[in-house]
């Protein structure tokens, strides 16, 4: 058979291995054997030399972020991964009708009711550099003015962005969240981290700051798969309102009346079935387990050639 259309996916091996890529691959001829599937390692050379796309229909994949447009000269239907601001994040989902918790920005004129925030106060770093967990603080809303009065004039220099002063949502006795990764708008991974710790509001608290033993994405985990359907399709209405090939979408349950809350969309480096980002999840829970949670490969497979041949106007 001859081919009818191509997928171009340039990638990086430290956010996606090739041997992924090659068991995508196997699983799209499987399934349409019309589609040239074309890997592209952007860090050898060789093989970008080489690269001659074909005279047939082609689109262009990728599987995760780039620092500079890999083949800017292609013309053709390209779908990327893009991370997006955290504070446009709760944004858009906030308008989109996805819950999230009570959000502002800490700067100089912010004022913080707790009535409408609660006991306490995360503050979540929004800068580069801001992530797994790193930086993020708890204070009693009561607090808040001396905590703002102290830091906020820092963030008002050209070049900061100001944290996200966002409610507390409780989970339960130890910090926990969900991961939910996403694929061209399909799950493919579901799991829970959980700290192995005490919550600070449920262990003896003197100081005004708490800034270890908040995030539930950092220090000592317990990670485990999971599956639950009200917390994938709640992950699926947050990836909807996000253009991004692959999502990995952080979820909270509530302690107190068990609702979802959409915490933060990672987009860029959330392929951790073979990232380097990966490697504690894959330890902890198992490469062959997190690949069969939701038979990895064929989704895959399924999803790039229903969206590219609707791309391609192959349908």
């Amino acid at each position: 058979m001859s081919y009818k259309y191509c997928v171009i996916a340039p990638y990086s091996p430290t956010f996606i291995s090739a041997s992924d890529l090659s068991s995508i691959g196997k699983a799209i001829a499987a399934k349409d054997g019309s589609m040239f599937w074309k890997p592209v390692n952007i860090k050898d050379a060789s093989e970008l030399r080489r690269l001659r796309p074909p005279k047939v229909p082609t689109l262009m994949l990728q599987f995760h972020g780039f620092k500079q447009n890999p083949f800017p000269q292609f013309r053709g239907p390209r779908l990327t991964t893009k991370s997006v601001h955290k504070a446009i994040q709760v944004s858009k989902l906030e308008a989109a009708g996805v819950r999230v918790p009570k959000t502002t920005r800490l700067e100089t004129k912010t004022r913080v009711d707790p009535a409408e925030f609660g006991e306490y106060l995360i503050i979540k770093p929004t800068e580069k550099g801001a992530s797994l967990g790193r930086g993020v603080t708890m204070i009693r809303t009561s607090e808040f003015e001396s905590y703002r009065d102290e830091h906020a004039t820092q963030y008002e220099k050209i070049g900061r962005s100001p944290p996200l002063v966002q409610q507390h949502i409780p989970t339960g006795g130890m910090p926990e969240h969900f991961r939910v990764q996403t694929f061209l708008s399909r799950v493919v991974s579901c799991r829970r981290s959980i700290q192995d710790a005490l919550t600070p509001v449920n262990a003896p608290m003197q100081n005004l700051v708490l800034a270890e033993k908040v995030a539930s994405n950092s220090g000592k985990l317990k990670r485990e798969l999971y599956e639950d359907k009200e917390i994938e399709d709640f992950a699926l209405r947050v990836d909807a309102v996000f253009d991004s090939v692959s999502k990995g979408i952080d979820i909270l349950r509530s302690s107190e009346d068990r609702k979802l809350y959409a915490l933060e969309v990672n987009m860029g480096n959330v392929w951790h079935f073979s990232s380097n980002l990966g490697v504690r999840n894959r330890k902890f829970i198992g490469v062959e387990n997190m690949i069969k949670q939701y038979d990895l490969f064929e989704i895959c497979a399924e999803a790039i050639i229903e969206t590219s041949r609707q791309k391609l106007g192959l349908v």
